[in-house]
């Protein structure tokens, strides 16, 4: 097995051809409230990843368009957090939660917005289960954040998306570690799966799924500024919103029965909302 190691600040960096997880990192829930953009970061670990994600030290790098920004400056949201700790028995949760909100910098450098994860520290398996987050095939919630000074006119227009690599302008990019056990606790590169984009639906796959729901609805309709789900299910629910073109617009993941949506820097006509195989058709307007 050939294997590289660094020696950063005191820990053990790894790079290794060993079985690794494979990370995918997501965007969801971009709002806008007045000049505040908003949005969550999303991470999981492929389905056919070879082990689950222990997170370590990483940074989440994302490019973005400063051009509709008056002096951005980034801050997190906090109580957001929604990862877990590696043990699945640990009854440490909120400390799981509150260790990650408190590590993570957030800055905006440029056209990037760096979110710097310092990693915690562990000293012993206990530390291990009881403080570091377990990503595995499930969707976790990073964090929500903050960046002040939007001045655009639709929230496609800011361009959020995932540096996956280094270019000619900085060499920042996504890199994910994962805690690797043994005599000592490694922290080890591994590859970041590929995001998926968003995929175009069909107009005749919506307009055949919008056969009036029972057990959740969409209210006002027709709408101007925000639109409220209401759905009737304990589940955790995941709404998904296309455009009249089939291209997706915003993804919801939520545990509570009535989820608002601004809709304020939407485009007017008609929007589809999707909940498992069932879609409700909606209209924004000016």
């Amino acid at each position: 097995m050939k294997t590289i190691m660094l020696l950063i600040s005191g820990l053990f960096l790894v790079s290794s051809l060993a079985a690794q997880p494979c990370p995918i990192i997501t965007i969801h829930n971009e709002t806008v409230d007045g000049t505040d953009y908003y949005f969550d970061v999303l991470i999981e670990n492929a389905a056919d990843a070879d082990t689950d994600l222990l997170l370590g030290i990483s940074d989440f790098v994302f490019d973005f368009d400063p051009a509709l920004f008056d002096s951005p400056c980034i801050s997190q949201i906090t109580g957001f957090c929604g990862l877990l700790p590696a043990s699945a028995t640990g009854n440490h949760v909120f400390t799981t939660q509150l260790s990650f909100e408190s590590s993570l910098i957030t800055t905006v450098h440029n056209s990037e917005i760096r979110l710097n994860l310092n990693g915690l520290l562990v000293t012993d398996i206990v530390s291990l289960e009881n403080r570091i987050a377990r990503v595995d095939a499930s969707a976790y919630r990073l964090g929500r954040f903050k960046v002040t000074g939007f001045q655009g006119e639709t929230i496609g227009d800011v361009g959020l998306h995932l540096k996956k690599a280094p270019d000619a302008v900085s060499s920042f990019f996504t890199k994910i570690t994962t805690i690797q056990k043994g005599g000592y606790f490694l922290h080890q590169f591994v590859p970041i799966c590929d995001t998926p984009e968003s995929e175009l639906v069909g107009i005749e796959e919506l307009e055949e799924g919008a056969d009036s729901p029972t057990n959740w609805a969409i209210f006002p309709n027709p709408t101007t500024d925000k639109i409220t789900v209401m759905i009737d299910d304990f589940d955790p629910k995941t709404v998904e919103i296309y455009s009249i073109n089939g291209r997706l617009v915003s993804t919801l993941v939520s545990s509570d029965s009535r989820i608002e949506i601004n809709t304020s820097q939407w485009s007017s006509g008609t929007y589809f909302a999707k909940y498992k195989d069932t879609v409700i058709r909606f209209l924004k307007v000016e």
